[in-house]
């Protein structure tokens, strides 16, 4: 099944730019809002259920980045789906984005 791989796959998530990214569907979040982003959800665009958030307790103050890694023993696809949630509750998706081709994924607010 997907969604328990992919749960060992975002098991690493750390909150500083630091981290070096390794696999090629490793990619850094960047808050570009004035919102506390407080959920981040990566799932296969292929799957039908989003898993668990990315930042666990964590949370990501505007202006601020977050680097989200994967397991590269786990899965093969690049296109994913993203799904943020702010502290008041919006939520923005993103499909079908290709973490293969992009080091980084902006959050804002239009």
């Amino acid at each position: 099944m997907v969604i328990p791989a992919l749960i060992g796959a975002l098991a690493i998530v750390a909150l500083s730019g630091q981290a070096a990214l390794a696999d090629p569907r490793d990619f850094t979040l960047e808050n570009d809002s004035l919102s506390y982003v407080t959920h981040v959800y990566v799932s296969p665009s292929s799957s039908d259920s989003w898993g668990n958030d990315v930042l666990g307790l964590d949370v990501l103050p505007p202006g601020e980045s977050v680097d989200i890694t994967f397991d590269a023993n786990i899965g093969r696809t690049c296109i994913y789906d993203l799904l943020v949630v702010t502290e008041t509750g919006s939520r923005t998706r993103k499909n079908r984005e290709n973490l293969c081709t992009t080091t980084t994924e902006y959050y804002s607010e239009d």
